[in-house]
């Protein structure tokens, strides 16, 4: 029986003899083929993969990896194929590939933790012999910390304490003295007091520099106070503040931005330009404060925050802090 190919299972095979005379006899015996081979199944290596792996710039402590499954083989036929991730917290995530092994899609896109994951495949064919094999891979922190460092901003006000008339038919400046030193992002001036005509009073403001920046003037004919704050965030023009006080108690854009202070040093005298084309009296000067904002012009990042990384878990501790503005 040589060259005889048998199925898997069970074949009978009959011998019958005859003789001349037509009597005949028969036997036969059965073979019966078996499955005992073990389906194979080769898993790719191990692998050590950073967090940026998939350059996605998400700046997490995960990462996408690609692959493809391995393809199961048998003599007879694979009925049966899984996929197992064991993920570093012990966590476990069962898959079916079989639908997929028969479709010859494999390819595969998952996202992995940090640390170690292992996927295990399994594969069983149709006599129930079965295959198994895994491969790790593991993701590391490969990604340095990054500090967003600000400036660290501070505000102080400044008051003017001194004569408060305002000449009649002249310019009088009021100055005030600011010690500190720093680069000014932004200043604020608060006003308020009295003249027999606003309509005839205007105010600037000139920086140690000689930079001038004209607030507001020629407004409200015939009203006798104000009170208001200049302020180039406010959302209101100066020339559309309400009248009787001028101003009212709020803040305004003034005529010219403050900005054009910025980045100045703050310190030395600053004053407050009044001009009033009224002659027949005083006008009075209640209270004149500017608020000076801005960063030291000493500051060090290094002085700031330290950072201590920890690589293994993707964190960061502050270990210094120095945080102090100038004011």
């Amino acid at each position: 029986m040589a060259g005889v190919n048998f199925n898997l299972g069970s074949t009978t095979i009959t011998y019958t003899a005859t003789d001349e005379s037509g009597n005949s006899t028969s036997c036969s015996f059965v073979v019966i083929v078996e499955d005992r081979e073990n389906p194979i199944v080769t898993c790719p290596a191990d692998i050590t993969i950073g967090t940026n792996h998939d350059m996605a710039g998400d700046y997490d402590c995960a990462t996408d990896y690609t692959w493809n499954h391995p393809v199961p083989s048998d003599n007879c036929t694979v009925i049966a194929y899984d996929v197992t991730y064991t993920f570093p917290d012990g966590t476990t995530e069962s898959v079916d590939l079989q639908s997929r092994y028969l479709t010859n899609t494999l390819s595969e896109t998952k996202n992995f933790p940090l640390g170690i994951t292992t996927i295990e495949y399994d594969v069983v064919d149709t006599m129930n012999n079965t295959a198994t094999c895994s491969f790790e891979i593991n993701v590391i922190d490969d990604e340095l910390p990054i500090l967003y460092c600000e400036d660290v901003i501070a505000c102080q006000t400044y008051t003017y304490e001194g004569n408060m008339d305002i000449k009649p038919s002249d310019i009088t400046r009021f100055t005030i003295n600011v010690p500190n030193n720093i680069n000014i992002s932004d200043i604020n001036v608060s006003l308020q007091g009295s003249a027999i005509n606003l309509g005839q009073l205007s105010f600037a403001l000139m920086s140690p520099t000689g930079t001038t920046v004209p607030l507001f003037g020629s407004l409200c004919n015939n009203t006798m106070t104000f009170n208001l704050t200049v302020d180039d965030e406010a959302l209101t023009a100066v020339g559309s503040a309400p009248c009787n006080p001028l101003g009212n108690g709020g803040s305004f854009v003034p005529i010219s931005t403050l900005s054009s202070f910025d980045t100045q040093l703050s310190g030395g005298n600053w004053q407050l330009i009044a001009t009033n084309n009224n002659s027949l009296s005083c006008g009075t000067l209640d209270k004149f404060e500017i608020m000076v904002c801005g960063n030291s012009i000493n500051a060090m990042m290094d002085t700031k925050v330290s950072l201590v990384t920890d690589e293994a878990n993707c964190e960061y501790t502050v270990v210094e802090t120095n945080l102090d503005p100038l004011f």
